[in-house]
């Protein structure tokens, strides 16, 4: 097995010694970062120790798949709480079982899905201090092509116009079997700033102890099919398209009147 080291130096290194947190193929990398940087389209990043990191990791333009294997990758941040962010029209699917989290109660998600881009994620349990996962549309975003900044502008357009899964400019989400746990924050949320956002929630289980499971207040497509929910309150969406099937939702607090502009 190859290791990179910070120098650039490649020196044959066993990857079951506990420094080297990841593999593309049959290079070992000492940070599961570092990883992330060297990664290319269509490699797959296997995470080989738990991992904690101090920032937040970001994958920008880049299709990549991350195996877990059973590992927990956490981040100490207390300024964003973000531990992975896919941005710029990347597509990241990441496959446990594993575990991602975070230790910051900020309104960042542990995962965060930005304009454009695509996130999967199988069979992982989300902890979050914050949001679980965070998904931002593109309505007012700025729009990449291939990780270069091609349009700086919002698409106000896209607020009348129907979502589906494969729309242009959205930003998707796609949780399968997996269970996020959060606590003052939603397990899955947008932003009524942005918008046009697809999220698809399969097979799992979303617990929040003081907050709403799903904080929706975008124009998004949401889609639950057999989930168990368990939080204050259950799904709260604000317009956009919602779908329920075959689900549960227990829900422990008040009721709450909404008025407009109240976010």
């Amino acid at each position: 097995i190859a290791v990179v080291m910070p120098s650039g130096q490649v020196d044959a290194v066993d990857d079951s010694t506990p420094t080297n947190e990841a593999r593309i193929g049959d290079t070992a990398y000492l940070t599961f970062e570092a990883a992330v940087d060297a990664a290319v389209d269509g490699d797959t990043i296997e995470i080989l120790a738990d991992v904690t990191v101090e920032d937040c990791v970001k994958i920008l333009g880049k299709t990549v798949t991350i195996e877990l294997n059973n590992h927990t990758i956490h981040t100490t941040s207390e300024t964003s709480g973000m531990l992975i962010n896919v941005d710029q029209e990347s597509d990241v699917t990441i496959n446990g079982p594993g575990t991602l989290s975070n230790t910051c109660a900020v309104a960042n998600g542990v995962l965060t899905v930005n304009a454009g881009s695509s996130l999967e994620v199988n069979n992982v349990t989300v902890d979050g201090k914050g949001y679980g996962i965070y998904v931002e549309g593109y309505l007012t975003a700025n729009r990449y092509s291939e990780g270069v900044l091609v349009e700086s502008a919002s698409h106000p357009e896209l607020r009348n116009k129907t979502i589906t899964d494969d729309s242009e400019f959205a930003t998707y989400l796609y949780l399968n079997d997996s269970t996020i746990n959060t606590i003052t924050m939603p397990a899955i949320g947008t932003n009524g700033m942005y918008g046009y956002e697809y999220i698809e929630v399969n097979d799992s289980n979303l617990n929040t102890t003081e907050y709403t499971a799903m904080y929706i207040p975008s124009n998004a497509k949401v889609i639950v099919n057999n989930t168990t929910i368990k939080a204050s309150s259950g799904i709260d969406q604000r317009a956009g398209y919602l779908e329920v099937n075959n689900s549960s939702i227990t829900y422990t607090g008040e009721g709450q009147d909404k008025e407009t502009g109240d976010g």
